[in-house]
Order: C-alpha cells, then sequence, then structure tokens
C-alpha cells in the first residue's frame, strides 16, 4: 500500500514536470512566432525582406507605366528613411527631414495600408498633373509625390514603414530617393542629369 509520503513526492514531481513542459511548449511556439512575423521596424531589414521588396516593386510598376527606368533598392536611404521616421511615430507627424534627398511621407490610420497601398496612393496624385504642360496643374503641393515616384533622374530608393506609438494611432510611409526629384522648372519625364548616381 503507497503511504501518504510517497504520494505527496509522487504529485509534487507530476507538478513540476507538467510546469517545466507547458514553459518548453510556451518558449517553442514564442522562437517560432519571433522567426515567421518580420520585424519591418528593424533597419536592419535589407533587400531581401518583404517589405523592401514591396515597396520598390511598387514604385517600378508606376514607373514603368510612364516610361520611367526602374529604381534600385538602397540601404543607406532605407536607413535614413527609419531613422527619420523613428522621430515622427510620437504622434504620427507628417513633418519632412529637409535633409538633401528626395521625401515622400505617408499616414494612414489602419494596418491595411501596405507599401503598396501607400505607393499607389502617392501615383493618383498624377490626376492633378498637366500632361502637355509637363507639371502640376497649380502647384506641386497638388501632385508632389507622384512626380517624385516617376521623376526620370532619380536612381535609388530606401523606403519604411512604421507604427506611430502616440495617441495618434496608425503607420508613417516615408521613402527617400537619390537623385531628388521636383526641382523647378524641370518636367519629371525629362531626364536633365548627366550622372544621375550620386550615392551608388
Amino acid at each position: 500500500m503507497i503511504s501518504f509520503r510517497t504520494l505527496q513526492i509522487f504529485l509534487q514531481v507530476l507538478f513540476i514536470s507538467t510546469c517545466y513542459l507547458s514553459f518548453r511548449i510556451h518558449c517553442h511556439q514564442q522562437q517560432k512566432f519571433n522567426h515567421e512575423i518580420p520585424n519591418f521596424g528593424d533597419p536592419r531589414h535589407h533587400f531581401h525582406d518583404p517589405m523592401s521588396a514591396e515597396f520598390l516593386h511598387a514604385h517600378n510598376l508606376i514607373r514603368a507605366k510612364y516610361g520611367m527606368p526602374p529604381l534600385k533598392w538602397n540601404q543607406t536611404l532605407a536607413e535614413y528613411a527609419y531613422e527619420h521616421g523613428s522621430k515622427l511615430i510620437g504622434n504620427c507627424s507628417m513633418v519632412h527631414s529637409i535633409g538633401k534627398y528626395g521625401e515622400n511621407l505617408f499616414y494612414g490610420k489602419l494596418h491595411h495600408w501596405t507599401p503598396t497601398r501607400i505607393v499607389e496612393n502617392w501615383a493618383q496624385e498624377s490626376l492633378f498633373f498637366n500632361f502637355k504642360a509637363g507639371k502640376c496643374a497649380t502647384d506641386w503641393t497638388q501632385c508632389g509625390h507622384f512626380t517624385q515616384v516617376v521623376w526620370a533622374d532619380t536612381v535609388h530608393v530606401g523606403c519604411h514603414r512604421l507604427k506611430c506609438i502616440g495617441l495618434n494611432k496608425g503607420y508613417i510611409g516615408i521613402c527617400n530617393y537619390d537623385p531628388p526629384g521636383n526641382l523647378l522648372d524641370q518636367s519629371p519625364f525629362v531626364r536633365k542629369s548627366a550622372n544621375a548616381n550620386a550615392i551608388g
């Protein structure tokens, strides 16, 4: 006959084993989750990550529509976009970096604003571009995002999408371009630079 003490020890061992097994299962699931979901806010992600490839593909689809050569992904620009975007996520403010690169900004409230939809949103400003005159219908604030996407002299692009952490929840999309577009008195569809390859 099993003594009460023996039974007590058996139950304690069983309890400890069950807790350990549950802990191992939890750790395994967490590792799997972390592996499968890329952190799009991490500047260490390069062109091969899904977000970068999607941003580039979306740009080049729009550019091809207007006969412009495809852009190349540039990690320097992507990290620049991440660094500036990180300054905006506190309240999702739309403030340009005013740096040496061209720059497009976007704010969307919901998660469905993917890189493709962000770039397509910029491209919709073509409705305000006067193709006969080669410029925006009134001024660059109407269609400047579109003209930067298709700018003939631009060669490189780097982008990021970051989640806002302040009261204004949503997502910031930011792309930087080199050489920059939207130069005064120049059509976005006419290549002027003799060597538009500034950062290689």
